[in-house]
Formats: C-alpha cells, sequence, structure tokens
C-alpha cells in the first residue's frame, strides 16, 4: 500500500518535472539567422537601395534595424566570429578558411541548451558543421563557385557525406541560392510538430561572384542602371538621409579616385547589364527569405521566432567588371566568372567609403535587422546603438539560459590534422537582449584587424589604419586616421 503510494507521488512528480521541462523548452525562441554574401551597405530598400527587396524590407518594418553593426571584413573570418562570438583573430581566421579554435560554435551551445541546430548554405571552414554543433547541414565548406553548375573542386555537403559529384534532382532548375532555400524549408517542415526550439542558420553565398543570375531576374534591372553610378550614389544617399539610416549632417564620401566619373566612362551597356545581374541575384535571394518566413508563418512558429539578417562584409571591388572581350564571361551566363568591380562597389557601399577586406566602414559596417514578435522595441524602429558580431553568441545564450564554458577545455570530434582540444577564451562581446527592450547596452570599445588593416572604436571615436591585403610587415608605412564617428 505504502510503495503503492510512493510509486504514484513519484510518477506525478515525473509528469510534473516533464511538463515544466517541456514548458522551458517552449518559451525559449526559435533562432534564425539569415546571411547574405559581399552584400553592400546600401544594396537593399530599408537601407536606400533601389533593388527590389520587399521581405527584407518586411522584416524591417516589424523589427529593428541597426546603423552601425560591425562584421569581419571578409567571408571567412566573419563566419568564425558570427559562430563563436569571438574576434575573428582570437579564432585563428584572419583570411582564409580555418578551423574555428578558442571557443565553441553557437551550435554547440544550443544544442546543449536543447535547440534543433539546421544549417543550410555556406559554411567556409576547416570543419565539417556537423563535427561542430549541427544537427543537420547541406551546402558548401568552401567559398565562391558557380550557381548553376555544381564542381568536383567545389563540392556539396549532406550533413558529414561529401556528396562529389554532386548531381541535382532537378537540373535545369538548380541554382544554389533556391536550393539552399528548399532544404531549409525541408527542416522547418520538420519541426512543425515539435515543441524542441530550433537554431536555422541559413547562409547565402548570393551576392557574391560570379554574376550569374536567372534570365527573368535580370530583365527586371536591365536599363534601370544606364544612370550610372553617381547618380545610384547620390539617390540612395538621400534615401538613407530620408529614412534616418544616416545622419541629417552627413555628407556623402566623394567617389572613389581611382573610378572615372559616369559621364566619361564608354562601357555604359556593360556596366549596366554588370549591376543589372547583381542586383537580381539580390532580388533572387529576397524571393527565397519570403518562401522563409512564409514557412514560418504556416508552420506557426514565426510568432516566437527571432530572425536576423545581415552581410559579412562590405560591398566587393576584387576583380574588374567585364571588359566586353571574353564572352565567356558575360555577367548572367551559367558559367561567367564576372565580378562587380570597383565602380558599382562604391556605390554598393554608399555612404562609405572603402569595400570588402577594409576596416574602414564599408568593408566592415553591414545592415543589421532584427525581426522578433516578443521583442519590446517599437516596430520599424532604427538604433544608433553599435553592435558586433561578437554580439551575437552572448545575445543567443541569454535567451536559450544556456551557461558558456569559459576557461573549460572543450573537446570536438578528431578531423584529419585539426586540433581536437582547447580552453575557451571569454566572450568579448555583449548580450543585445537589453537593445530588444529598449534599453542601452554599455560598452568599452570594438577591435577589428584584417590582414594589416586596423581599427579600434571607443564610444563615438574610431581610429583606422589601411594596411592593405597582406601588407603586415611595413606596417608603419600606413598612417593611423581618427574619426569622429558622429
Amino acid at each position: 500500500m505504502i510503495i503503492g503510494k510512493f510509486i504514484s507521488r513519484c510518477f506525478i512528480l515525473l509528469i510534473v518535472f516533464s511538463i515544466q521541462i517541456l514548458k522551458a523548452q517552449e518559451s525559449k525562441p526559435n533562432i534564425v539567422i539569415i546571411f547574405a554574401d559581399d552584400l553592400g551597405y546600401s544594396d537593399i530598400g530599408c537601407y536606400g537601395g533601389e533593388i527590389e527587396t520587399p521581405n527584407i524590407d518586411k522584416l524591417a518594418e516589424e523589427g529593428l534595424r541597426f546603423t552601425h553593426f560591425i562584421n569581419g571584413s571578409k567571408c571567412a573570418p566573419s563566419r568564425a566570429s558570427l559562430l563563436t562570438g569571438l574576434y575573428p583573430i582570437e579564432t585563428g581566421c584572419v583570411g582564409p578558411p580555418a578551423q574555428m579554435e578558442n571557443g565553441v560554435t553557437i551550435a554547440e551551445m544550443l544544442n546543449k541548451a536543447g535547440y534543433k541546430t539546421l544549417m543550410a548554405g555556406k559554411w567556409h571552414g576547416k570543419e565539417n558543421p556537423v563535427k561542430r554543433g549541427f544537427d543537420k547541414f547541406f551546402g558548401i565548406t568552401k567559398g565562391a563557385f558557380n550557381y548553376f553548375n555544381p564542381k568536383k573542386n567545389q563540392p556539396y555537403w549532406e550533413d558529414n557525406k561529401r556528396l562529389d559529384p554532386f548531381i541535382p534532382e532537378n537540373k535545369e532548375n538548380f541554382y544554389t541560392t533556391d536550393t539552399f532555400t528548399n532544404m531549409a524549408l525541408n527542416y522547418l517542415d520538420q519541426q512543425k510538430n515539435k515543441r524542441e526550439p530550433f537554431f536555422l542558420y541559413v547562409a547565402y553565398n548570393a551576392p557574391h561572384y560570379p554574376l550569374q543570375a536567372w534570365p527573368e531576374d535580370i530583365a527586371k534591372y536591365k536599363g534601370k542602371y544606364l544612370k550610372g553610378w553617381d547618380k545610384i550614389r547620390e539617390e540612395r544617399f538621400q534615401r538613407q538621409q530620408k529614412m534616418g539610416i544616416v545622419e541629417p549632417n552627413w555628407e556623402l564620401t566623394e567617389r572613389d579616385d581611382k573610378i572615372p566619373a559616369w559621364e566619361d566612362y564608354e562601357n555604359k551597356d556593360i556596366a549596366d547589364l554588370t549591376m543589372a545581374t547583381y542586383a537580381a541575384m539580390v532580388d533572387r535571394m529576397d524571393q527565397n527569405i519570403g518562401k522563409l518566413i512564409a514557412k514560418l508563418e504556416e508552420t506557426g512558429k514565426k510568432e516566437n521566432t527571432l530572425i536576423i539578417f545581415l552581410s559579412d562584409n562590405g560591398g566587393n571591388a576584387e576583380g574588374h567588371m567585364w571588359d566586353g572581350v571574353n564572352p565567356n564571361n558575360k555577367p548572367g551566363l551559367k558559367n561567367s566568372q564576372a565580378k562587380l568591380g570597383i565602380e558599382w562597389a562604391n556605390a554598393s557601399n554608399t555612404p562609405f567609403k572603402n569595400y570588402k577586406r577594409s576596416t574602414f566602414n564599408g568593408g566592415q559596417v553591414t545592415q543589421f535587422i532584427v525581426s522578433w514578435p516578443k521583442a519590446k522595441f517599437k516596430k520599424g524602429s532604427i538604433t544608433r546603438q553599435k553592435g558586433n558580431l561578437t554580439d551575437l553568441m552572448p545575445t543567443f545564450l541569454e535567451l536559450a539560459n544556456a551557461t558558456y564554458p569559459e576557461g573549460e577545455t572543450w573537446s570536438v570530434p578528431a578531423e584529419g590534422k585539426l586540433k581536437t582540444s582547447w580552453k575557451v577564451r571569454p566572450l568579448p562581446g555583449k548580450s543585445l537582449v537589453p537593445v530588444f527592450n529598449n534599453e542601452t547596452v554599455t560598452r568599452e570599445n570594438f577591435k577589428g584587424y584584417f590582414q594589416g588593416s586596423r581599427m579600434l572604436i571607443a564610444n563615438d571615436w574610431k581610429i583606422v589604419s589601411e594596411g592593405g591585403d597582406g601588407a603586415i610587415l611595413h606596417l608603419e608605412d600606413y598612417p593611423w586616421e581618427l574619426y569622429n564617428l558622429k
């Protein structure tokens, strides 16, 4: 009799405890990060651009926009910083893809906190994502590649299985931006009836070169850029002022002295096609983001989902626009290796100067949009509080009620010649949850370094030295410049 009552009470306590765990899990928000590649500060509508991005703009209309959010100046360093919450140089990644040492990943931490961790897209690191905390992964581990035609030297992966060669089921309709989205949609479908929270990381490679896009998307923009980069910059800047993205007393930076005035440029049709193709790639990414938002709404998950949109670095001035000589490099073609060129990259980063790889604002200040129905900020608001990729880890740890293992020895699965353990460094960032609740985050400074380009921000002052790509042997030859950010 007594034993029976004891068992009954234990059973009841077990049920109560299980319900409490479920309620605790359900109270944690789902987290979705949408990461663009080489997208300039002013390329999307809600940051002043003329490219049609209604779905990203909708996130901004119902969310919060940061005007000064700092990335890692280049693809791989930014990804390492985003995933670990450490500055790129602390992870061992200041250029080419590297192992993310000295820290833990967001996926590893959220996985331990009861999250399903999912990724589709571009990893750009030495390890495989499923070895660093992701339950599911589909995408590429390397950088730039062909959007229409998977190649052997740029293999696709599904979880930890290398798909080499990767042969799409419907080859005629294959396009990486669409394919990454379709996999992410499958993940969301699988989470539809599950109570566990999820972390979804969608890392697009768009609009990174090569400039390849669907003909129907290019057609929407062809002819719209014959007004030229000077006019596009002016119009974007005016819209930014009207929106409140830039301060009313600011002046537009001068056109880069390496760029001719539009009226003096001869190949205007080629330039128009180049930017039209780039715009088409951004447009297609936005269309796919719309599908992700619709799926969250359809599955009833959006109300408890924090969505963040940002880019890994500023617009890319590497290479030159097509010169019209080699027809195989004409922008838009399925095997084209066309690039944006410095001319349009300068417009892409309006109102700032410089580009990807730079620690000036044009290289390291990104759009940063937060959409979360449960946040307390006013919908459509703009904040001038600064943020950094290093802030994402502490933000998510707070939301997931997870404890960071600072100082502990962290072990990862063996993979080739990579390290298998290290002591976890302290986090330099701050949680942005107070910003989501209309409060101020107090901070001391931000640091930045990329292959000789260095910067330090303290309050409203920024000191920066443009060392040049790889110019680390004679840094004394590159003077420091001091700016008041207001």
